[in-house]
């Protein structure tokens, strides 16, 4: 009987330990005021050749507010706040098929990033798996979807998703899902 019991309380203990948590967002929209260039041919994108200001405005949550946004996190190169790049400069070769990002000083950093066309949005994805992230946490996997288009006014717009899980001491799981946009202005 004692031998049931502690089996018993061993196995909720561990279906305890194992749950997974799940937080996924709903979608959200781009806000209003903003306006995506169309291109003039269905299979084509607008050019978002250019450099621009590393601080934008974009938000996380339908509805709220716009704030702060930067660029080289939304693309998923995040810089130190002391060694943050002024500018970003952004090419696409429309050969390879490759987005160039090039961030200026301090950093002077260089980066490519094989890209497709469609809906009128360049599209890329970079994808993470298995990171150590310190204190028994793991990053099982980051899924990173990336759209960039042309606003009316030159801005460029970004489209963020993010799907990853996490886990602790490799049994406590959590996935989340998150989607944002900003947008940058050029840089002069």
């Amino acid at each position: 009987m004692m031998k049931t019991t502690l089996m018993g309380l061993s196995f909720v203990c561990l279906v305890g330990c194992v749950m997974s948590t799940q937080t996924e967002k709903t979608a959200i929209s781009m806000p209003a005021e903003w306006s995506v260039v169309s291109p003039a041919e269905p299979d084509t994108c607008a050019a978002i050749d250019g450099s621009y200001k590393i601080f934008g405005l974009g938000r996380q949550r339908e509805g709220a507010p716009l704030e702060k946004r930067r660029l080289d996190a939304a693309l998923g190169y995040e810089f130190p706040s002391n060694k943050m790049p002024d500018q970003v400069n952004i090419a696409v070769d429309k050969e390879s098929n490759m987005l160039n990002i090039s961030f200026g000083d301090p950093v002077n950093r260089v980066f490519s990033e094989s890209v497709s066309c469609a809906n009128g949005w360049y599209e890329f994805e970079k994808k993470m798996t298995d990171q150590y992230l310190g204190d028994g946490g793991y990053l099982d996997y980051l899924f990173r979807y990336v759209s960039l288009g042309k606003d009316s006014d030159g801005s460029l717009i970004v489209h963020l998703k993010l799907d990853g899980q996490f886990s602790t001491f490799a049994v406590i799981k959590s996935r989340e899902v998150t989607e944002s946009w900003s947008k940058y202005m050029t840089s002069e």
